[in-house]
């Protein structure tokens, strides 16, 4: 059995009791033509709640990416369940979608755009428009401190003014999780992962 407690899984995955992010001994694998079965992530257990900025540490290899892509929905898992906002990634993968944002580590800013017009470009994507992706972009850049570039295009960007400028892209879309974030509550987890 996994280490969450089923009353703890129960409630999360309800969408109750705090928990934003619930996995439950996820577990992925992928047949390669050369290696035969491979076993990308094994046992994953997680619960991150509202509010916390949660870390996957491991190694190359140990499952982190293939954690957050079965979380994103765009891998199915093989094995285990999970729940973004209380809802199954597997049994309403749309819904899930609605919910999040997910930027990889290779997403990259359309060089034109200044960082104003890519937040709301990744607002607008999701269905904001008008006064409400106004206020939310505004509301984004003030909760990421963007002020002092948001307004330069992302061609002149620094490396790391590109990274803050993408980072909270999908915070435009997200409806519990983005400009609340306190980032002085930080928890991290390897997956345990093989």
């Amino acid at each position: 059995m996994s280490e969450l407690d089923q009353s703890t899984t129960e409630r999360a995955a309800r969408g109750e009791g705090g928990v934003a992010i619930l996995a439950v001994d996820l577990e992925k694998e992928f047949q390669d033509p050369e290696r035969g079965k491979v076993r990308a992530v094994r046992g994953v257990d997680l619960d991150a709640r509202y509010g916390e900025i949660y870390g996957l540490l491991g190694p190359n290899g140990a499952g982190k990416t293939t954690t957050l892509r079965m979380l994103a929905t765009i891998i199915a898992p093989s094995g285990g369940r999970a729940a973004i906002d209380g809802v199954d990634v597997t049994r309403d993968p749309l819904e899930v979608r609605r919910r999040i944002g997910f930027l990889s580590g290779s997403t990259g800013l359309y060089p034109r755009l200044t960082g104003r017009e890519t937040l709301r470009y990744f607002g607008g994507l999701h269905g904001l428009e008008g006064e409400a992706l106004d206020r939310r972009v505004d509301e984004v850049i003030a909760a990421f401190d963007l002020s002092k570039f948001v307004e330069g295009r992302c061609e002149s960007l620094s490396t790391g003014q590109s990274s803050a400028s993408t980072s909270p892209a999908p915070s435009c879309t997200t409806r519990r999780c983005s400009s609340s974030t306190n980032r002085r509550r930080a928890s991290t987890s390897s997956p345990r992962a093989t």
